[in-house]
Order: C-alpha cells, then structure tokens, then sequence
C-alpha cells in the first residue's frame, strides 16, 4: 500500500520483539510496509528496584509513549496488561490482538536449570519437547520452607492465600533474566505468565498451570497504541484487533480503572466469553494472603459493555476500598521473606504483575443455636479454591499495625465480614470447621418454583432462614438469566429468618415485603406461615437443616417443598495452626467440636467468642475456656465484643 512505512515502537527484550513482529508480520501480509524501532525504558534499565517504587507498569511504556507522541513512531507495541488503564492524552488504543493463554504457571529451579543448560550447551534454547517435569512436593505438601519467586502483589497474595507456609520473594528481569535467576538461586519456583514462555517457545519449562489464580487483567492479550487522531494508522491496525478480545479485556481493565487501584494493584480479573454471554470473575486479596474477596458476573454480550464496572462496584459494596486505600502509598511490602530469610531472595516488596452457615447460631442449620437453617458463610462457592480450606490466612502480623488484633474465623469470612472486621482494627485469618458448595437444581425444579403450586394448594410463600439460601437462588435466577423484574410478577410472600436473612434478600430480590417473624426459629417461622394461612411454602436451604420447620408445617398441614442450594464438606487438607493469634470465633456448637477435632485446642492465651450460648456451652465442654458472647447472635456483635 502507498504512504511512508509504519514505524513500529518496542522494547528491545526477545519477548516485546516478538510480539512487534507478529504485529509487523500482520501489517506486511495486508500489504503495509513497516520497519522496528527500539527504545530503552526506564523499567529496562532498573533492574534492582521495585515497580511501585518507581511508579508502577507505567515505567514500562512511557518511553515509547512519548515517542509516540513526538511523532518518532507511528504505533507501539505492549503487553496489554502493561498499560496504565488511565491513557495518555493524545493517546488511543488501537488494536487488541487474539489472546494467547492467560494462565499463571510455576517454573521449579530444576525446570530453569534444565533451560540454562541448554543454553550454555547448545547456544541457544532448542525447541524439541523434553519430558515432563514432575510435580513438586512442596505443592501438595505445603513444606514450610519452600520459597516462590514472584515481583506481582496479585501473584504473592494469592499463593499465600493457598500456600501460607511459603516464603515469597522478588524477582525481576526479563524472561531469559528470570529463568537465569531463577537456576542461580536456592528457591524452590517462580511463577510466570504462561503468554511468554509459549510465544518464545519454553512451555517446556512450565511444571504446574496455577488453574486456580486469577491472571491480571488484559493478561495474555497484545496491544497496539496509537495517537489518537492518526486515523491512517488506525485502519491499519484493524488487521490485528480481535473484537472478543477487545470487549473482555476492556471488561476487566475497566474494573482495576473503577477500583482506582493502578496495574500494581493486587486485583485479578478473567472475562471468558461463552457464545452469547460474558462470565467474568474478580478477585482481590492483601500481598499476605489475608482478606481474599472473589465473586463472579455473568451478562448477555449485547448488554455486556459496562460489566467491568458493575463488578467494580460489587468489589467495592465487599469492602475492597479498604485494601486498595491500606496498600496505596505503601513502597514495600513487610510480608515479603528478607534475605536470608528467603534463601538468598532480595526482599524488597511488591512489584507489579510482568450470616451464618448451616453449623450456625444464628439460623436453623443442623447443629445451631436458634434452630433454623442458616448461612454458611463461604463468599466464594463451589468454583472457589475454597475446597483447600486455605483462604484469608495469614502468615505473619509483622505487616499490620500494632494495634491490629487477629482473630481465626472458624468459617470462610464473607468478604463484607472482612471490611466490617478492618474497620475495627481487626484481621481475619480463616480457619474453617467446614467447607460450602454450591447446588443447582434441576430445571423442573425451578419452573415449578418460578411458576408456583397448583391453584389448589395457594396461597404460598417463599421462605429463606439463611443468607446463603438467598444468595443460592439469586445465583440460579442470574445463571437463568432471570433478572429482579423477571420474577417480580412470580414472587408470592416472602418469610426470613433473622434480620440478615432479610438484608440479603433486599440487596437481591428487593421484593416490597419481608415477613420476619418473632422467635427467629424454624419452629416461629412455621407458626407465622400457620397463622397467616399459608397452605404451600418453598424452603431455599442447605443440605444440613434443622428439622423443626418441617414439622410445625406438617402439624399445620402445610406443604413444605425444600430447594436444596448447598452442601456442607469435610474441609481437605487443612493447613498447619502456628500462626499468632488473640481470638477465634465460633457460630455453632458443631463446629466448635470439628474445629478441634481438626486444628485441636490451641494453647496459649487467647479469646474464644461464641455466638451464642448453645455454642458457648460447646466451647466450654471442648476447649475448657468461658468465651465471650455478644449480646445478640450476629457477626457484627462479635467483632463489637473483641474490639
């Protein structure tokens, strides 16, 4: 095609020159001439100081951005996940290129020393496929004394979160730097995007795909930026943009841009698009692996545009303005394992990324206080790494305030229990008794609850004694694409159990009337449908439950249908209890019995707080210590009686 040749901006690193090329080889086969051109950033140049302490990915772009500017360049090339979501003025993004992988993966030393062989024998890296690395024990084992390279808060505080026993430490460089780093080193792995070792052919070297970890946002996806008026260069680009591509990662950018937590932030975002639908999941967790919040979204595509920013908003109604205010400003992060400490690590922080249960008191489940089904309290659900039983936990308190208290909760914290507890000092570290999943009902199940009893057996009710139990059917309405004016005109009269219970259904459902009824029991509730002629009701409940609402209804000759939305588990592999600690929260007298039973009685001084007295009475009987207990059974009271 006529005009000048496209100046093409990149780093001169072997990974940012292959990715120049691909789009040099893209624009060549449409018939446009192009030629590179290489700049020095100032994040190649340092090697030996954190990015956050230099101003984050941006110092990574900046050079070519100004060139772009300057008119040096026509168009540059980055990792999209490299860019600072505020852009430039003058500066647009032109193109998104097809995604490659976006999983992280872990790179053992063996696996690097292996590559530096190759490299010193052969002169270069060879492309033939070896045999397989074998898993590491320290994975499924969780050794205490494995260290993880890694220069990502995202990363760290995720792998904390599953591996609290690990140290971390940093590591910067390029890709060829890391490997070699890493071989040098006595550390156990380090943790890779998996885009840049396929795109420079060392998937080889990949021992474990991290399937659990969010990536960053834009992970995987290449980027063309422009300026913003070069409608020339623009067109041409198009023969690189990926439309889906464009739209999931915008999706996710658009939550780090609402969160305001800039590209060092520790916040994973993946939007998967699936035929005619977008799911997206968001994360986000302290670089101690404290104060885990992760939740999921799912929208049609054609009304997907601003789903980033609904996340954004769910994050921030979970309380994650909490952690990215306590870690802006923060230059170095206390967790990260000292030298030498951390076998030879350098230690210098963060760097960027290159209610209630059915064991509760205070609902109806099976071992609890007041006799009702109630919330277990697992923010995440069945497709969380909440199987592990090893969210939230912390590993040391060096990197909290003095006056911070931490307190074990024997159920996996809600992530709104997580900014309720900060905002009065305290720091949450989950020790669960049990372990929640998430059950979807069959299809003839829902429509016969969507479209009520036989005309016979009206009127009818929906009843909800957990937050778990709201949050279990909202799911299956959103998974059914129903939204809050689809079930409007279904809904018939809804009963809750306890004030919770109510708050869930009305930031849910928001029906116009929530029944409460005194005593706040099952037995209560079954005298409320009796009273107020109820002759059908549908209880959204748990696997565990208490049997006392059944058999009022049945006394009263109710029809009780009950939609079964979750199930308790045995918690598997439970983690090591050697963490420093002033209190533990206990919800039932059952799960105080399986938290001994698994963790034992820890010794020491420290605090046990009981729900209630039902529950207290447990905590006596197993641990021989008098706990505290709030005045009335609700999380909040609890935090209120330690602090």
């Amino acid at each position: 095609m006529n005009g000048n040749p496209i100046r093409i901006g990149t780093r001169d690193s072997i990974l940012a020159t292959w990715q120049a090329r691909y789009v040099l080889n893209h624009l060549s086969r449409a018939g446009y001439k192009a030629d590179l051109r290489f700049i020095k950033t100032e994040g190649d140049r340092v090697l030996d100081t954190p990015l956050p302490l230099m101003g984050g990915k941006g110092v990574f772009t900046k050079a070519l951005d100004d060139a772009l500017l300057a008119g040096e360049i026509d168009l540059a090339v980055h990792s999209l996940k490299d860019i600072p979501t505020r852009l430039p003025d003058g500066l647009a993004i032109g193109a998104v290129s097809e995604r490659e992988d976006t999983a992280d993966v872990l790179v053992t030393r063996n696996a690097a020393i292996r590559y530096l062989s190759e490299n010193t024998a052969a002169g270069q890296t060879p492309n033939t496929p070896e045999a397989s690395i074998p898993l590491p024990d320290f994975l499924s084992n969780i050794r205490h004394d494995a260290v993880i390279a890694s220069s990502s808060n995202r990363r760290i505080g995720q792998w904390l979160s599953r591996y609290p026993m690990h140290q971390m430490t940093d590591i910067r460089g390029n890709i060829q730097t890391r490997l070699r780093k890493l071989a040098e080193s006595n550390w156990d792995g380090a943790i890779f995007a998996a885009a840049g070792l396929i795109r420079l052919e060392l998937d080889r070297l990949i021992t474990h795909r991290i399937e659990w970890m969010l990536p960053a946002p834009a992970q995987g996806a290449m980027a063309v930026m422009i300026r913003e008026d070069d409608s020339r260069i623009r067109d041409a680009t198009q023969q690189i943009n990926d439309p889906v591509t464009a739209l999931c990662t915008s999706i996710e950018r658009d939550v780090l841009h609402d969160l305001e937590g800039g590209c060092s932030a520790p916040v994973g975002a993946l939007a998967v698009a699936d035929r005619k639908r977008i799911h997206l999941r968001v994360n986000t967790v302290y670089p101690d692996g404290t104060g885990l919040v992760e939740f999921e979204l799912e929208e049609a595509v054609n009304r997907a545009h601003d789903l980033g920013k609904r996340a954004a908003e769910e994050a921030l109604r979970c309380g994650v303005d909490v952690l990215i205010r306590d870690l802006r400003g923060r230059v170095k992060t206390e967790h990260m394992a000292q030298t030498p400490g951390a076998r030879d690590g350098s230690g210098t922080g963060p760097d960027s990324d290159s209610g209630t249960g059915p064991d509760s008191d205070s609902g109806t489940g099976s071992d609890s206080d007041s006799g009702s089904d109630s919330d277990p309290g697992s923010h995440t659900g069945p497709d969380s790494d909440s199987d592990t039983g090893l969210q939230h936990t912390m590993v040391s308190s060096e990197s909290a305030a003095e006056k911070t208290r931490f307190v074990l909760s024997t159920r996996l914290a809600k992530s709104e229990d997580v900014a309720l507890a900060g905002k009065h000092g305290i720091r949450l570290i989950d020790y669960p008794a049990w372990i929640y999943r998430w059950v979807t009902p069959s299809s003839g199940v829902i429509g016969s609850v969507l479209h009520g009893p036989s005309a016979g057996s009206k009127p009818h009710a929906w009843v909800f004694t957990s937050r778990r139990g709201v949050e279990g059917w909202w799911r299956v309405l959103q998974q059914k694409n129903r939204s809050r004016a689809d079930v409007y005109d279904v809904i018939p009269p809804i009963y809750a159990v306890g004030e919770a219970t109510a708050d869930a259904l009305h930031k849910t459902l928001a029906p116009d009337e929530i029944r409460v009824p005194k005593g706040g029991d099952g037995a209560s509730l079954g005298e409320r449908l009796a009273a107020d002629g109820i002759r059908h009701a549908v209880h959204f409940c748990g696997a565990e439950r208490r049997k006392e609402l059944a058999d009022v209804c049945r006394k009263c000759n109710i029809t009780l249908t009950e939609v079964e939305l979750y199930q308790r588990r045995a918690v598997i592999r439970p983690k090591p209890l050697n963490v420093a600690f002033d209190a533990i929260f206990f919800y039932s007298p059952d799960g105080v019995s399986e938290f001994c039973r698994i963790y034992g009685v820890p010794a020491g001084k420290w605090h046990a707080v009981a729900i209630g007295k039902t529950t207290a009475e447990a905590v006596r009987r197993e641990t021989g210590r008098d706990p505290l207990i709030p005045p009335t059974p609700t999380f909040e009271e609890m935090i209120k009686r330690v602090s």
